[in-house]
C-alpha cells in the first residue's frame, strides 16, 4: 500500500521504480570544520532523484563512522547519480553548515553486487579559515592533506543495486557448474587465496504470511551475508508471494551465515518485518528446495501467521584449504549495525544467567581438582601423583598440543547426536533453556516487590562481578607502569632473581617440588588456602583510586585553538573500519 505522493513522485515516471538502491553510509575520513572549531557534528543527506534520506548524527568528530544503511528507489535511466551532502548539525535551531558532498554514478556499478567504494569528498575547505595570522603560513593553499591521517578527504559507503523486476539470469547450467568445480579444485588453491567459495541462492516463494488488516501485503526478501546484501522486487498484494528469482554471493569467508528477512513494503521505507532466518553456510544442503520456518526478532519463536516458511535452493562450493587458511585471520566486520544499546531487562537477565552457568562450570572443575589434591578419593588422588609427577619429570613441548588433542579425541569417541555435521548443538543449551522456561514461570508466580528485589540482586552481582574484574585489570596494568614504585621494583628484584634460578635449576624440578608440596598439604589436612596473586594486586591501586589521590589544580587559561590542535583531534579517531 503506497502513498499516492509516492506515485506522483517522478512526472512522467514510471509508478514502480527499476530497482532499490541500498547505500551504507560507513565512515568518512578527515573532514574540516566548515567555521573556527575543532570538531563537528556530522550527518549525511542522500538524494537519488527526488527521494532524498538523511542518517543519523555522529557528535563531536572529525572522522564520523555512521555504520547506516539507506534504501533509495531507482529510475533506470532518469536517475542515475547518487549525491551525497555532510553536514555540521548546528544546536539552538541554527540552519547546518555543509563541509563536504560526494557524488555516485550507479551507471558504473554492476547489478546486484554489493560494491565498497571509497570516494572523494569535495568542497572539503570551502568556509575553513585560519584561527591566527601566523597560522596561515602553515596552512598554504587549499591543500587536501592538512590533518596528516589515511585516506584524509575521502567517504567510505556500501552501495548495492538490487529489487529489479526484469532481469533474472538463469545460472545453473553445465558449463557454469564444471567453471565453478575448476575454479575451486584443490589443484588451483594457491591462484587465488581470497577467492574462498560461491554461494547460489534461488528465493522461490514463501507461504502463510500474517495478513494485514486493512491494506495488502507487498513482500520482498532480503539475503545478508557479511556486507554483501540484495533484495527481491516487492510482490504485490498477496500473502503468497512467490519470485523465483537468483542470486550469487562471492565468498571471502566460508563461517559467515546467511541471513535471510522478509519485509512488508509500505511504501514509506519504514519495512513491516514478516519473518527471518539465519543459515550457516556451512550448514546449506546443496541443490535441494527446502521450506525453512520463519522466526522472529529473536530467532527463537516462530513468526506471526499460519505457519510462515520460505521455500529456497541453494548451491555452495568452496575450497577447503582457502576456508582453512581464514581461520586464524580477524573476522570481517559487519559495517551495517543494528545493535541497540538500551537496557533491555530480558537481556539482562539471559546474561546473567550465562555469566552464572560459566561460574559454576569453573566452580566444578576447581572443586574436582581440589578433591584430587586433598585426597577425598585416596586411589584417584594416588594415582594423580604418580601420573603428574611422571609427566612433570619427562616434559616435552610436544606434549602440550598432546593434550589438546586427546581432549578432542574424547570429544569425537563419544556419540554425539546432531542433525547437522557442521555445527552442533550441545545438549547443555536445552538444559539451558528449559532452566530459562522455568525461571521465567517461577518470576511470573512472585510478586512484584520479589520481583524487584530479585533484579536488585542480580544488577548488584553483576555490578560486583564487573568491579572486581575491571580492579584486577587496571591493578595489573598499574604494576607494570611503576606506579606504586615499590611494589614495581621489588617485582622487578623478584623475576630477577627467578630469571638467575630458572638458569641453574630445570623449571620440572621447582614444578615437581611444588606439586609433591601440594599433595603433602592435602595428606596432613592443612588446607588454608591463600591466593598471593590476588593479593599482591590488592596492594596496586586501580586507576579510580588513582583518581581519588590526584590534587586538584587551579585551572589555567584555555590554549587558543589551532591547526596542531585540529591534528590531535583528528587523528583521534581515525582508525579505518
Amino acid at each position: 500500500s503506497k502513498p499516492f505522493g509516492t506515485l506522483l513522485s517522478n512526472s512522467g515516471s514510471p509508478s514502480d521504480p527499476s530497482g532499490m538502491v541500498h547505500i551504507v553510509m560507513i565512515q568518512a575520513r578527515g573532514l574540516i570544520p566548515s567555521d573556527v572549531g575543532s570538531t563537528i557534528n556530522s550527518f549525511c543527506k542522500v538524494s537519488l532523484g527526488s527521494k532524498k534520506r538523511k542518517s543519523k548524527i555522529i557528535s563531536e568528530s572529525l572522522n564520523p563512522k555512521w555504520r547506516e544503511g539507506l534504501d533509495l528507489p531507482w529510475f533506470k535511466g532518469q536517475d542515475d547519480f547518487i549525491e551525497i551532502f555532510i553536514h555540521d548539525f548546528k544546536e539552538g535551531g541554527e540552519k547546518s553548515d555543509q563541509v563536504g558532498r560526494a557524488f555516485i554514478n550507479l551507471r558504473e556499478l554492476e547489478q546486484e553486487v554489493s560494491h565498497n567504494l571509497w570516494i572523494p569528498i569535495k568542497d572539503r575547505l570551502e568556509g575553513f579559515t585560519s584561527y591566527e595570522s601566523h597560522e596561515s603560513i602553515i596552512l598554504g593553499d587549499n591543500s587536501e592533506s592538512l590533518l596528516n591521517i589515511e585516506r584524509e578527504g575521502e567517504m567510505n559507503v556500501i552501495v548495492t543495486i538490487s529489487g529489479l523486476a526484469d532481469t533474472n539470469v538463469e545460472v545453473s547450467r553445465p558449463e557454469y557448474e564444471d567453471e565453478l568445480k575448476e575454479r575451486f579444485a584443490l589443484s588451483n588453491t594457491f591462484s587465488t587465496l581470497g577467492d574462498v567459495g560461491h554461494l547460489q541462492v534461488k528465493v522461490v516463494r514463501a507461504e502463510g504470511i500474517s495478513p494485514e488488516y486493512v491494506w495488502k501485503r507487498n513482500p520482498f526478501t532480503v539475503l545478508q551475508v557479511g556486507n554483501s546484501r540484495v533484495q527481491t522486487n516487492s510482490s504485490k498484494g498477496t500473502v503468497v508471494p512467490e519470485w523465483n528469482k537468483t542470486f550469487q554471493f562471492d565468498i571471502t569467508d566460508v563461517y559467515e551465515v546467511l541471513e535471510v528477512i522478509v519485509f512488508d513494503d509500505n511504501g514509506d521505507f519504514n519495512y513491516e518485518f514478516l519473518g527471518k532466518i539465519q543459515i550457516p553456510l556451512l550448514n546449506i544442503e546443496n541443490g535441494k528446495e527446502r521450506w525453512y520456518r520463519l522466526k522472529d526478532q529473536t530467532l527463537r519463536n516462530t513468526a506471526k501467521g499460519e505457519t510462515p516458511r520460505i521455500l529456497l535452493e541453494m548451491k555452495f562450493c568452496f575450497n577447503i584449504i582457502r576456508a582453512s587458511s581464514c581461520v586464524f585471520k580477524p573476522k570481517p566486520i559487519k559495517y551495517e549495525e543494528n545493535y541497540s544499546n538500551k537496557f533491555e531487562f530480558s537481556k539482562f537477565k539471559l546474561n546473567a544467567q550465562r555469566v552464572k552457568k560459566v561460574k559454576a562450570n569453573v566452580y566444578t572443575q576447581k572443586q574436582k581438582i581440589m578433591d584430587i589434591f586433598e585426597w577425598r578419593d585416596p586411589f584417584i588422588s594416588f594415582c594423580a601423583l604418580i601420573i603428574i609427577s611422571a609427566v612433570v619429570w619427562n616434559f616435552s613441548s610436544w606434549m602440550i598440543p598432546l593434550s589438546v588433542v586427546l581432549v578432542l579425541t574424547v570429544q569425537i569417541v563419544q556419540p554425539v547426536q546432531s542433525s547437522s555435521p557442521s555445527i552442533s548443538r550441545p545438549a547443555s543449551v536445552e538444559e539451558e533453556e528449559i532452566t530459562e522456561e522455568t525461571t521465567d514461570q517461577v518470576d511470573g508466580e512472585k510478586t512484584m516487590m520479589e520481583t524487584i528485589d530479585r533484579l536488585q540482586q542480580r544488577a548488584l552481582w553483576m555490578q560486583e562481578g564487573m568491579g572486581n574484574l575491571a580492579n584486577a585489570m587496571e591493578s595489573l596494568e598499574n604494576v607494570f607502569n611503576f606506579t606504586v614504585p615499590c611494589i614495581s621494583w621489588f617485582l622487578y628484584i623478584l623475576f630477577m632473581a627467578v630469571t638467575i634460578l630458572l638458569y641453574f635449576v630445570p623449571l620440572r624440578v621447582l614444578v615437581l617440588v611444588w606439586v609433591i608440596n601440594r599433595f603433602r598439604k592435602g595428606l596432613l589436612k592443612n588446607r588454608r588456602t591463600n591466593n598471593k596473586l590476588e593479593n599482591f594486586l590488592s596492594r596496586v591501586p586501580d586507576n579510580e583510586e588513582l583518581k581519588n589521590y590526584e590534587e586538584l589544580v587551579c585551572t589555567g587559561e584555555s590554549n587558543y585553538k589551532s591547526l596542531f590542535r585540529l591534528r590531535r583531534r583528528a587523528t583521534k579517531d581515525s582508525n579505518i573500519i
